[in-house]
């Protein structure tokens, strides 16, 4: 009988087992990412950067963009939570999927699905109608306080959007009256027509808008001023403790295998390094700001606990 060596045999079984993991990744060419929100919006812009770079550097699978909106996201939100976690489905999110549930709108949080990887954070601009008497935050207070839940603020209520003007309306002791709109398109096209007063805009979305001075911007929500927008200044600046910024980030389906997860987040990796991404989301007024999946599941714990205690403060906590 003729004996094999030893190392031929482990060389054999290696090439074996890299042909059968091979064989158990993912079983789609065309992997759906799922915006759960409308296409043209914040969101939809910066995940749509993301995902053209990382195609362009080889992804696999392809990323595919879905737009799956409704409900303040959380109609996407649950369906990729039932989706097979066979890495051909992702979610894109931010900390909406912790407000949705503050409020009951989802039955589940960030832990139900399992992190790939944070990619950006973009600061939010408490914005105003040209139609509006004032020109910053202390002018926003004292009108409130004169008459107050007269001041009319869109939102898409349960989100982020709604949990900025939540904290403000908290730090600054006022109250306004809170209108829905599904997303920033339509809360933008609301301001721009003044059907509403105030509302939750960010550079993503609106940056245009504010150059071409069609809105105001009250102030930032960020510890310092942006670099791009000097003369906005920040709430702190303006005697409203509250700093904020949307935090967006990819997840999958739970119990998706560690191998898909880990290739999955190599895709990211690839792509917040390119220099045209970076270039491209601060433009829209976003930073590339990633975080591995270890470490940005670490986040999403902390920032849940963080974010409960304010939605409680603030009287958002409904569960």
């Amino acid at each position: 009988m003729m004996r094999i060596p030893l190392s031929a045999v482990v060389a054999l079984a290696l090439t074996l087992a890299s042909t059968q993991a091979s064989s158990q990744q993912f079983p789609c060419e065309s992997a759906k990412l799922v915006v759960p929100w409308a296409r043209g919006g914040s969101t939809d812009i910066i995940y749509r950067t993301i995902a053209a770079s990382a195609n362009n550097v080889g992804a696999a699978p392809r990323l595919q963009i879905v737009n799956v909106s409704g409900q303040g996201g959380a109609k996407g939100t649950k369906q990729v939570q039932k989706a097979e976690p066979d890495g051909c489905t992702l979610l894109a999110i931010h900390q909406s999927i912790m407000t949705s549930y503050f409020i009951g709108r989802l039955k589940f949080t960030w832990d139900a699905f399992d992190p790939i990887a944070l990619l950006t954070t973009t600061p939010a601009v408490v914005g105003a109608s040209l139609k509006t008497s004032y020109d910053d935050i202390p002018g926003l207070v004292a009108a409130a306080r004169r008459d107050p839940g007269t001041i009319i603020t869109g939102s898409s209520l349960g989100s982020t959007s709604h949990f900025l003007l939540l904290m403000l309306e908290h730090a600054a002791g006022v109250r306004f009256e809170h209108f829905n709109y599904n997303g920033d398109r339509e809360r933008i096209t609301a301001l721009l027509n003044g059907d509403i007063a105030v509302g939750e805009i960010n550079f993503a979305a609106a940056r245009r808008y504010i150059d071409e001075n069609r809105l105001k911007a009250l102030g930032i929500s960020t510890s310092e001023r942006n670099p791009r927008h000097p003369g906005v200044m920040t709430l702190r600046e303006q005697g409203v403790d509250v700093v904020f910024s949307t935090d967006r980030g990819i997840v999958v389906p739970k119990g998706t295998p560690g191998l898909l997860t880990r290739q999955l987040e190599t895709i990211f990796a690839r792509a917040m390094r390119d220099p045209e991404v970076i270039e491209n989301l601060a433009a829209y007024g976003t930073t590339v700001k990633y975080l591995n999946r270890k470490n940005y599941r670490k986040y999403l714990a902390d920032t849940y606990a963080e974010w409960q205690d304010i939605a409680i403060a603030v009287g958002m906590f409904k569960r």
